[in-house]
């Protein structure tokens, strides 16, 4: 169905926002399509894979450094780290606190 939309609307850039369900769909590789959805909390996370050196033999890595999940990190974050949004929820605002990280959840989408 999303490819079907993206067809009708070239121009533009999608964002789908769905159920943790629906994360698989990372690993699609959708045209223009963003995927936000919930993440597990004992997630595998990893930073990008570090660029190829000169002349470095071998396959390049798929993945980097391993960092801590989800759920680590709500426990340890200082408060400094968090921002409040506003977020409208079935019609009606509410304050949330978030954490924006770039990450490789290497599992779900390996790219």
């Amino acid at each position: 169905m999303l490819r079907e939309v993206a067809a009708w609307f070239p121009e533009y850039r999608l964002v789908l926002m769905a159920d943790g369900a629906y994360g698989s769909l990372a690993k699609r590789r959708l045209t223009r399509t963003t995927l936000v959805s919930r993440m597990r909390r004992n997630a595998a996370l990893y930073t990008e894979p570090p660029a190829r050196k000169p002349g470095q033999r071998g396959r390049p890595r798929k993945k980097g450094d391993r960092l801590p999940t989800p759920e680590h990190w709500a426990a340890t974050l200082p408060q400094s780290s968090w921002q409040t949004v506003n977020a409208t929820i079935r019609g009606k605002e509410h304050k949330r606190l978030v954490f924006a990280h770039r990450v490789l959840w290497y599992e779900t989408c390996p790219d």
